[in-house]
């Protein structure tokens, strides 16, 4: 059983509705996390040893893929997936942190008139 069950059954338990979207902040090499990390300079983040971290990569890419199948095996509503690649360093990119917002804000906007339909 992965986390995002455990999270669930224990929301489900406690009557928790169910989101209507879910953003899901990703990068597609562990490396870049591992730099932002060090760079970050957060005590607890600096004790986490770089294998465990390029470890965990393999399961939350899995989680992203069996996004639905998570949420059809509580037989639960899907909640709409926005995955957003953040590879890109917003220290270096200041543009980019601008796109990840317009992104959030359509899919909230989408979300909302879909509702108020």
């Amino acid at each position: 059983m992965g986390i995002y069950d455990l999270m669930w059954r224990t929301a489900l338990d406690k009557g928790l509705e169910i989101p209507d979207l879910v953003i899901y902040l990703y990068v597609t090499d562990p490396d870049i996390l591992i730099a932002r990390n060090k760079k970050r300079g957060i005590a607890a983040e600096q004790n986490i040893p770089s294998e465990y971290m390029r470890s965990l990569a393999p399961y939350f890419e899995r989680f992203r893929e069996n996004f639905a199948a998570i949420h059809e095996g509580y037989r639960l509503v899907t909640p709409e997936l926005l995955a957003i690649d953040t590879t890109r360093d917003i220290d270096t990119d200041p543009k980019f942190l601008d796109e990840v917002t317009a992104q959030c804000e359509e899919a909230i906007k989408k979300i909302y008139n879909k509702k108020n339909i």
